[in-house]
């Protein structure tokens, strides 16, 4: 038999996203993405959707980014700047 201590209780995926950015700081909600980016709340769905930034889900309904991800982001888009101009 397997003890309790082994196997807790499942978190909700709302417990789950409320203490990820205590837990990981460098995992970022898409409304704390927008505004580390200093971008409107939507960009961050916009660029998701585009495939230009990756990104987790959370109870496979909550997305969330990674700091490394975002900063990806704005290095790809800095060279792209960069490349046309």
């Amino acid at each position: 038999m397997i003890d309790n201590f082994l196997c807790p209780p499942a978190a909700s995926s709302t417990d789950t996203l409320r203490s990820i950015s205590t837990k990981f700081p460098q995992v970022l909600t898409e409304p704390e993405a927008a505004d580390w980016l200093r971008v409107s709340r939507i960009t961050p769905q916009r660029i998701r959707l585009r495939g230009e930034v990756s990104f987790s889900r959370v109870g496979g309904v909550r997305v969330v980014y990674t700091l490394k991800n975002l900063t990806d982001y704005l290095a790809s888009r800095e060279r792209y700047a960069v490349a046309n101009s």
